[in-house]
């Protein structure tokens, strides 16, 4: 399992990959920079990962409110979403109708020309 600091750093990471990594976040808090990422439009995930996980955890040396898994499910849910993969149709599902005999893509709306 990651230690509360590891997790901090990754969850930073997607903040910063988000846009919402405040400019001068070297030099403040994690307080200061959940703070700032609300403000930013971010809801309030980041807050609840470093007052309720970050502080007691690693300063603190106790259990807070969220456990390690809900800190690992936090940090995992600001994550981004793979995109679905599109597969082509295969030739037996796709409509009936003519395609181009050059370029081979069935037109919209009446004849493809080319040339």
């Amino acid at each position: 399992m990651p230690s509360a600091i590891e997790l901090w750093g990754e969850l930073c990471g997607l903040l910063s990959d988000k846009g919402v990594m405040p400019l001068e976040a070297k030099v403040l808090t994690p307080a200061e920079i959940a703070r700032a990422v609300r403000q930013a439009g971010l809801d309030g995930r980041v807050e609840r990962f470093v007052w309720n996980y970050l502080y007691p955890r690693h300063y603190g040396g106790a259990d807070g409110e969220v456990s390690e898994t809900e800190a690992i499910g936090l940090v995992d849910s600001l994550k981004p979403k793979p995109l679905p993969s599109l597969q082509p149709l295969a030739p037996e599902d796709e409509p009936e109708g003519e395609r181009c005999g050059i370029c081979h893509v069935r037109p919209a709306r009446g004849v493809i020309e080319h040339g």
